[in-house]
Protein backbone atom coordinates (compact mmCIF):
# COMPACT_ATOMS: atom_id res chain seq x y z
CA UNK A 1 0.00 0.00 0.00
CA UNK A 2 2.90 2.42 0.99
CA UNK A 3 4.50 1.02 -2.30
CA UNK A 4 1.52 2.43 -4.49
CA UNK A 5 0.93 5.92 -2.62
CA UNK A 6 4.36 6.87 -3.64
CA UNK A 7 4.35 5.40 -6.72
CA UNK A 8 0.91 7.47 -7.70
CA UNK A 9 2.78 11.02 -7.62
CA UNK A 10 5.70 9.71 -9.98
CA UNK A 11 2.98 8.71 -12.65
CA UNK A 12 1.30 11.58 -12.62
CA UNK A 13 4.39 13.90 -13.20
CA UNK A 14 5.36 11.28 -15.43
CA UNK A 15 1.82 11.80 -17.36
CA UNK A 16 1.76 16.13 -16.66
CA UNK A 17 5.56 15.83 -18.37
CA UNK A 18 4.43 14.04 -21.26
CA UNK A 19 1.11 16.00 -22.14
CA UNK A 20 3.13 19.07 -22.13
CA UNK A 21 5.88 17.72 -24.35
CA UNK A 22 2.92 16.73 -26.69
CA UNK A 23 1.39 20.31 -26.56
CA UNK A 24 4.61 22.06 -27.03
CA UNK A 25 5.30 19.71 -30.34
CA UNK A 26 1.39 20.62 -31.35
CA UNK A 27 2.12 24.12 -31.38
CA UNK A 28 5.21 23.67 -32.81
CA UNK A 29 4.09 21.95 -35.64
CA UNK A 30 1.41 24.69 -36.23
CA UNK A 31 3.62 27.95 -36.04
CA UNK A 32 6.56 25.96 -38.59
CA UNK A 33 3.67 24.86 -41.05
CA UNK A 34 2.14 28.30 -41.90
CA UNK A 35 0.35 26.23 -43.92
CA UNK A 36 -2.11 25.58 -41.32
CA UNK A 37 -2.54 29.20 -40.77
CA UNK A 38 -2.65 30.57 -44.40
CA UNK A 39 -4.72 27.50 -45.24
CA UNK A 40 -7.12 29.30 -43.04
CA UNK A 41 -6.25 33.10 -44.31
CA UNK A 42 -6.52 31.68 -47.95
CA UNK A 43 -10.56 32.75 -47.79
CA UNK A 44 -9.74 36.24 -46.22
CA UNK A 45 -6.67 36.83 -48.98
CA UNK A 46 -9.07 35.52 -51.76
CA UNK A 47 -12.04 38.17 -50.47
CA UNK A 48 -9.20 40.69 -50.97
CA UNK A 49 -8.60 39.15 -54.85
CA UNK A 50 -4.84 38.10 -53.62
CA UNK A 51 -4.23 34.35 -55.05
CA UNK A 52 -0.93 32.03 -54.82
CA UNK A 53 0.14 29.11 -55.61
CA UNK A 54 2.27 26.79 -53.02
CA UNK A 55 3.83 28.06 -49.39
CA UNK A 56 6.54 26.65 -47.38
CA UNK A 57 8.74 27.15 -44.45
CA UNK A 58 7.19 28.28 -41.24
CA UNK A 59 5.91 31.15 -39.07
CA UNK A 60 9.24 30.95 -37.17
CA UNK A 61 12.20 30.37 -39.34
CA UNK A 62 10.62 32.40 -42.44
CA UNK A 63 8.06 31.13 -44.66
CA UNK A 64 8.33 31.67 -48.82
CA UNK A 65 4.86 31.73 -51.02
CA UNK A 66 5.13 31.35 -55.24
CA UNK A 67 3.16 32.58 -58.09
CA UNK A 68 1.14 35.79 -56.16
CA UNK A 69 -1.31 36.99 -57.92
CA UNK A 70 -3.42 40.12 -56.92
CA UNK A 71 -6.19 40.97 -59.54
CA UNK A 72 -4.13 39.71 -62.73
CA UNK A 73 -3.07 43.42 -62.28
CA UNK A 74 0.16 42.34 -60.00
CA UNK A 75 2.11 39.27 -59.84
CA UNK A 76 5.08 37.60 -58.46
CA UNK A 77 6.73 34.40 -58.66
CA UNK A 78 7.90 34.84 -55.28
CA UNK A 79 7.34 35.99 -51.93
CA UNK A 80 10.02 35.30 -48.82
CA UNK A 81 9.10 36.81 -45.21
CA UNK A 82 11.19 36.14 -42.14
CA UNK A 83 9.67 38.12 -39.66
CA UNK A 84 9.49 38.81 -36.00
CA UNK A 85 6.14 37.69 -34.82
CA UNK A 86 6.53 38.66 -31.27
CA UNK A 87 6.73 42.35 -32.35
CA UNK A 88 3.01 41.75 -33.34
CA UNK A 89 1.73 42.32 -29.84
CA UNK A 90 3.24 46.15 -30.22
CA UNK A 91 1.29 46.27 -33.47
CA UNK A 92 4.07 46.50 -35.30
CA UNK A 93 4.65 44.13 -38.38
CA UNK A 94 8.55 44.01 -38.08
CA UNK A 95 9.66 41.66 -41.26
CA UNK A 96 13.54 41.22 -40.65
CA UNK A 97 14.09 39.61 -44.32
CA UNK A 98 12.16 40.10 -47.39
CA UNK A 99 12.38 38.54 -50.98
CA UNK A 100 10.37 39.77 -53.70
CA UNK A 101 11.23 38.24 -57.34
CA UNK A 102 9.48 38.32 -60.40
CA UNK A 103 7.14 41.19 -59.86
CA UNK A 104 5.52 42.58 -62.98
CA UNK A 105 2.95 45.46 -62.39
CA UNK A 106 0.11 46.05 -65.01
CA UNK A 107 -0.21 49.48 -67.14
CA UNK A 108 -3.21 49.92 -65.95
CA UNK A 109 -2.84 49.25 -62.01
CA UNK A 110 0.35 51.24 -62.02
CA UNK A 111 -1.61 54.07 -63.49
CA UNK A 112 -4.25 53.60 -60.82
CA UNK A 113 -1.72 53.60 -57.72
CA UNK A 114 0.25 56.57 -59.33
CA UNK A 115 -3.37 58.86 -59.65
CA UNK A 116 -4.51 57.92 -56.55
CA UNK A 117 -1.43 58.69 -54.72
CA UNK A 118 -1.24 62.79 -56.54
CA UNK A 119 -4.84 63.25 -55.84
CA UNK A 120 -5.19 63.79 -51.65
CA UNK A 121 -8.40 63.50 -51.67
CA UNK A 122 -9.31 60.19 -52.83
CA UNK A 123 -6.76 58.89 -50.55
CA UNK A 124 -8.92 59.90 -47.61
CA UNK A 125 -12.26 58.44 -49.34
CA UNK A 126 -10.44 54.98 -50.44
CA UNK A 127 -8.64 53.78 -47.29
CA UNK A 128 -11.41 51.09 -46.21
CA UNK A 129 -8.51 48.75 -45.38
CA UNK A 130 -7.77 48.48 -41.86
CA UNK A 131 -5.01 46.30 -40.56
CA UNK A 132 -4.25 44.86 -37.22
CA UNK A 133 -1.09 47.25 -36.83
CA UNK A 134 -0.06 50.24 -36.57
CA UNK A 135 3.19 50.38 -38.59
CA UNK A 136 5.50 48.18 -40.85
CA UNK A 137 9.34 48.09 -40.22
CA UNK A 138 11.28 46.18 -43.22
CA UNK A 139 14.82 45.49 -41.89
CA UNK A 140 16.52 44.16 -45.09
CA UNK A 141 14.51 43.99 -48.59
CA UNK A 142 15.41 42.60 -52.33
CA UNK A 143 13.10 43.15 -54.73
CA UNK A 144 13.83 42.20 -58.43
CA UNK A 145 11.42 43.96 -60.90
CA UNK A 146 10.65 42.82 -64.34
CA UNK A 147 8.72 43.62 -67.87
CA UNK A 148 6.98 47.26 -66.44
CA UNK A 149 5.30 49.83 -69.06
CA UNK A 150 4.26 52.92 -67.95
CA UNK A 151 3.50 55.75 -70.56
CA UNK A 152 6.21 56.08 -73.20
CA UNK A 153 8.76 54.03 -70.49
CA UNK A 154 10.04 50.45 -70.51
CA UNK A 155 11.62 48.51 -67.47
CA UNK A 156 13.31 45.33 -68.42
CA UNK A 157 14.43 44.50 -65.27
CA UNK A 158 15.88 45.69 -62.13
CA UNK A 159 17.06 44.42 -58.98
CA UNK A 160 16.58 47.05 -55.86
Amino acid sequence: MAKRLILFPYCLIRWVILIGLLVSLAILVVVEHPAIALGAAKNALAEQNITYGSIRGGLLSGFELSDLNYQDQLKAQELHLKMDISQLRHRLLYIDDMTLKGVEVEESFLASLIDSNSNEESNQSESNLTLPFDRVQINHANVQLGDIRYQSYHLHKADL
